[in-house]
């Protein structure tokens, strides 16, 4: 008996009915819901993917720029690698993700969760992370260059190696 396929990427469809449930507030369309997905080497540049599901979806060097994923839950997702620059994470939950390795330059991550995320090596010169819950997040190796840190928790955060010129809020 063959292995179940984890889900895929999302499709043409499935995109235009999460915008049209966005745009109606729910009165049409769909939701995204592609938790586990494999979305690897995908181009979702520009999309809007807020409120969409994608709990412990793969993006590994998929190419994010721009993306909205304002209020979508990515807990547990893998972004390794990926090209997330200018993407918006605003109050997304982003908790136990991977992110090492992704460029994430100026992408906004404001009230966001990143609690006990992996973000190694990652580059986020000019990000915004205020009032980002950071509890025990791991920056080792990252570029925070110019990022804002106001207001976030930063209980517990792991800068060791993190270029930190210019980053505001740090405690």
């Amino acid at each position: 008996m063959p292995a179940p396929s984890s889900p895929s990427a999302p499709t043409a469809a499935e995109l235009r009915s999460h915008h049209d449930w966005l745009e109606s507030n729910g009165k049409k369309g769909r939701r995204l819901d592609k938790r586990n997905a494999n979305c690897s080497e995908v181009d979702l540049t520009g999309e809007n993917l807020a409120q969409a599901i994608f709990t412990g979806a793969n993006f590994t060097n998929s190419k994010l720029i721009g993306v909205d994923f304002t209020e979508a839950d990515l807990s547990g997702a893998n972004l390794q690698g990926a090209n997330a620059n200018g993407t918006l994470f605003d109050n997304t939950n982003l908790s136990n993700a991977n992110l090492s390795d992704t460029c994430l330059d100026g992408a906004e991550f404001i009230e966001a969760n990143l609690s006990n995320a992996r973000l190694t090596g990652a580059k986020l010169p000019g990000a915004d992370l205020k009032n980002a819950d950071l509890t025990h997040a791991d920056f080792t190796g990252a570029d925070l260059d110019g990022a804002n840190l106001n207001g976030a928790s930063q209980d517990g955060i792991i800068l060791d190696g993190a270029s930190l010129v210019d980053t505001r809020g740090l405690e």
